[in-house]
């Protein structure tokens, strides 16, 4: 009976163990499982029903029953770019790898000129607010059987991506879900006064030399990922900030859309460390 009530206690602190090890952010998986092509929203007759898919990306033999949920948004100016392009992929199997089950999610492109009209790029990313809005409706609806902890939900994104969880959280284009964290490549707000709305955590990653969203002030009409950086630490938000010297967009050298080097990719790997270690450091 002693023996069986030992056994019994010693099971109870490994799961209490185990339990807070994954609350503390130390799980992490050397295998993934994705799975593709599933549908967040239902589009309606004037919609493409591809916009509102998503690919999940978790470890493979994952059993814990309340994970941490990271919802990745693709870049691509709101005219082109989806959930399988660029450094997307990459970067949502890093996520997972460390311990956040990973949406990696499509939302609606612009039907008008986003790169050249301020009008245009601010509808084209307040529409796309919407769409992650849902997403998120939609995973909180589904909490249970993809066993979230939709207290921790983070959302993460390069170039348009991050601007759309910048201004999702910070712009009250509509009552945002609570959010624990973001995740900022590359992308851009389009008032930083907007930041003192919310107290979410932010951590940035970009090239000092992109001339696709500038890290500083680009005219008047959006600022990257610097004047992020530069205004929470005015209102003592908390922030982090990775600047990669002489790189571009993408961290390319010289950016290409279509192909990123081994150099690229090799940033990429870092910056992936940098934004686990702080994502994991608000869970």
């Amino acid at each position: 009976m002693a023996k069986k009530t030992a056994h019994m206690l010693t099971s109870c602190i490994v799961m209490l163990f185990s339990s807070l090890q994954a609350v503390a952010g130390d799980t992490t998986f050397s295998k993934l499982s994705v799975t593709k092509q599933l549908e967040y929203y239902e589009a309606g007759k004037d919609e493409k029903q591809k916009f509102y898919r998503y690919d999940w990306y978790e470890g493979k033999g994952d059993q814990r029953s309340k994970r941490p949920l990271l919802i990745n948004l693709h870049g691509g100016g709101f005219k082109i770019g989806n959930k399988s392009g660029a450094s997307t992929p990459f970067f949502s199997r890093t996520y997972a790898r460390a311990g956040f089950v990973t949406a990696s999610i499509n939302y609606r492109k612009s039907r008008k000129r986003p790169l050249k009209f301020e009008k245009d790029l601010r509808e084209a990313c307040f529409d796309a607010t919407e769409d992650l809005d849902k997403a998120i409706r939609y995973f909180k609806a589904h909490a249970d059987e993809l066993r979230i902890d939709t207290n921790r939900i983070f959302l993460a994104g390069n170039s348009a991506g991050a601007m759309v969880a910048l201004q999702y959280v910070f712009s009250n284009h509509i009552p945002a879900q609570p959010v624990r964290a973001i995740a900022n490549c590359w992308g851009a707000i389009f008032d930083t006064l907007w930041i003192e709305r919310s107290s979410v955590p932010i951590v940035s990653v970009y090239g000092t030399r992109d001339r696709v969203v500038p890290p500083d002030v680009s005219g008047e009409a959006i600022f990257g990922s610097a004047s992020i950086h530069r205004e929470a630490n005015r209102i003592q938000l908390i922030n982090s900030v990775l600047p990669f010297e002489r790189c571009g967009h993408e961290l390319h050298r010289h950016f290409n859309p279509l192909f990123a080097g081994f150099g690229a990719k090799k940033r990429w790997k870092q910056a992936g460390a940098f934004i686990c270690d702080f994502l994991k450091a608000q869970l």
